[in-house]
């Protein structure tokens, strides 16, 4: 049984696509679909074929493949968020939980392990590989003013937060948060795409210590300049 519901923003999608079985069927399948082909080359006609439905019926859902892939996005980082709460509270030392947090962010699922709907490792893949493709857009600026990168943001802010308690005179909280979401992921997809760009394979304890020994060499900031 689900601990937790898992919440994404209603902006995102024009019907909740969890309140029947044919929407379900769009987020399964569509998990599944985006996984093999990539963002690029998955269509809703596509998907419609899959699922033996219409193209229309699914654009009564989310009006684009990229609403759709923001609801991956959002499902993934609240689910992440929630992993974070859970491993680090109750835990003193905020070295430890910096150490805890990247954990998680680090962390691969085992290919049986669901939560919910979703095989938890089928959709850190998709954010793996085509996250990017939500805010290296040009309406990036209008799904921001939506709020439709809140999970995230608040995976960051927590990073952020810890660091400035571990060094409060660090003066690039936001920044260094930032760097280690996200080169998490980019390290995990080099490891798994190209290798030549990294040191690390997708479930190297080494890639945890990288981003560990990065945020913790923040602390002490100033004291030798």
């Amino acid at each position: 049984m689900e601990v937790l519901q898992i919440n994404v923003h209603p902006k995102i999608y024009l019907k909740d696509p969890r309140s029947s079985e044919l929407g379900r069927g769009i987020l399964l399948e569509g998990l599944h679909l985006m996984h093999q082909l990539g963002l690029e080359e998955f269509t809703f006609r596509k998907l419609a074929m899959h699922i033996h439905t219409t193209e229309s019926s699914i654009y009564r859902y989310f009006e684009t493949k990229h609403k759709l892939l923001l609801f991956y996005e959002s499902w993934y980082w609240s689910w992440v968020a929630y992993r974070i709460q859970f491993e680090i509270s109750n835990i003193e030392q905020v070295d430890e939980r910096i150490r805890r947090l990247i954990g998680v962010l680090a962390y691969q699922p085992e290919p049986h392990e669901r939560y919910g709907l979703f095989a938890v490792k089928t959709v850190k893949d998709v954010v793996v590989s085509e996250s990017v493709k939500s805010y290296f857009v040009k309406s990036v600026d209008d799904n921001q003013r939506a709020g439709y990168f809140g999970p995230y943001l608040r995976v960051v802010e927590r990073l952020s937060e810890l660091i400035e308690e571990l060094e409060p005179a660090y003066p690039f909280a936001n920044a260094l948060a930032t760097t280690v979401v996200e080169g998490v992921l980019h390290q995990q997809h080099f490891a798994g795409h190209i290798p030549a760009l990294t040191n690390f394979n997708p479930a190297s304890d080494a890639l945890t210590e990288f981003f560990n020994q990065l945020v913790l060499s923040a602390k002490g900031y100033g004291k030798n300049l």
